[in-house]
């Protein structure tokens, strides 16, 4: 299906403002205001190929999930977009290494009241997959809308996110030759924990009897205030954690959460600089083997 060229004006709108306004600004500098005015004038104003192209360089600036796997060495070409809800509008593929940009429909619903009306919304959701000889991910912005600033402040019930983000990489991965395995990440993240670049502010862990958990106050590190339970977390499986990053030099992304035995890293908030959550990524994957 062609996405893009489906996609209206309110469409690119709502897919720029995934992204944090100054890059939009830093990279069409002539648009000033709100996040929603310049996504606005960008949409209005500018080709679909240069928000394409912005969309790919800002992409690790988004909030985002990350789905990290473990190949077979048998990757040669990059996925399709496996369901007509998708569409792959950028690609680079070089030996052993490629990246593709996808744009997908993510679909909602809700009743609205005063009449009461079944409604359905739909936005453009961007996906990135890339490739290596170590590792290939899936990165997916975060969708999380609140549908009453597209129904006119109209009240409304019962809101519903139709789309499923899993089913829609198990399609796309579908089409991946070889075999692809959720990566445990264990061994990445607990260097960069060692090397003192990141440190852990909430985890759930596994003993060999129970699952036990800590959440530190107001954000300070297990390893700077609990040595003796960071040795111990150093030997156990992590289940979930919370991590701040302390070094600016690793990336300006300032937290990130993890599942380490899914091969799950997720950054909840906007990041500075171009690069800075694949930074993190890679790190991790560098360290994982």
């Amino acid at each position: 299906m062609a996405v893009l060229s489906a996609a209206k004006t309110e469409d690119l709108v709502t897919l720029l403002e995934l992204f944090p306004v100054g890059k939009l600004k830093e990279f069409w500098p002539k648009y000033k205001g709100h996040k929603e005015d310049v996504a606005k004038a960008i949409a209005e104003f500018q080709t679909s190929a240069e928000i394409v192209e912005f969309a790919k360089r800002y992409f690790s600036c988004c909030r985002q999930h990350v789905y990290v796997f473990s190949h077979d060495d048998e990757i040669k070409k990059l996925p399709t977009a496996g369901t007509a809800s998708g569409e792959r509008v950028a690609e680079e593929l070089e030996k052993n290494k490629g990246f593709a940009l996808f744009l997908y429909w993510a679909q909602f619903t809700a009743i609205v009241t005063q009449p009461y009306e079944d409604v359905e919304l739909k936005f453009l959701w961007p996906f990135r997959f890339n490739f290596t000889k170590a590792a290939a991910t899936v990165r997916l912005a975060i969708m999380e809308k609140k549908l009453g600033a597209y129904l006119n402040d109209r009240k409304y019930v019962a809101p519903r996110k139709i789309t499923d983000e899993a089913q829609l990489i198990a399609s796309m991965l579908k089409s991946v030759e070889g075999q692809l395995a959720k990566m445990d990440l264990h061994k990445g993240i607990k260097k960069l924990w060692k090397d003192n670049l990141i440190d852990c502010v909430r985890v759930s862990y596994k003993e060999p009897d129970s699952t036990e958990s800590t959440t530190m106050d107001e954000e300070a590190g297990i390893r700077e205030k609990k040595p003796a339970l960071y040795e111990k977390l150093l030997k156990l499986p992590l289940l979930d954690a919370k991590f701040k990053v302390k070094s600016k030099d690793l990336s300006s992304a300032t937290v990130f959460f993890a599942e380490p035995g899914e091969g799950y890293l997720g950054f909840p908030r906007y990041t500075e600089q171009e690069g800075d959550t694949d930074n993190v990524v890679n790190e991790i994957i560098k360290h994982n083997s």
